[in-house]
């Protein structure tokens, strides 16, 4: 009898012990899952972030490109200094009556009304 009880009891240790090292088996490949998920968000997170900064490299760098092509005409004028009144004056009517030189003088006939209005 005694050995019909050691056989059973045996048998309970040993189905217990199985349970528990499936059990911690699985908590292992659940941890092991874990890190390799975390790994991969990381690595992901990382290439995000490169993805970003190149992005906004390029952004930056047209950008550059654009203002200097928009700027670099701008800087390239240069106005003299302002004048007023007669000065002013003068050197328009110089550089009108050059205008005018080439150009016959047109005789513009006045518009006679019939008295009708609205």
């Amino acid at each position: 009898m005694s050995q019909i009880f050691r056989n059973i009891w045996q048998k309970r240790v040993y189905h217990n012990l199985e349970l528990h090292l499936d059990a911690a088996i699985d908590k292992v490949e659940n941890l092991s899952l874990d890190v390799r998920n975390q790994n991969y968000e990381e690595v992901k997170k990382i290439a995000d972030r490169d993805e970003k900064k190149v992005a906004a490299e390029k952004a930056k760098d047209q950008m550059d490109s654009y203002t200097t092509s928009v700027i670099t005409p701008i800087m390239g004028v240069a106005e003299g200094e302002h004048k007023y009144g007669a000065d002013a004056f003068e050197e328009f009517m110089a550089k009108q009556g050059d205008k005018d030189k080439g150009k016959a003088p047109v005789d513009v006939a006045p518009v006679k009304k019939d008295g009708k209005s609205r």
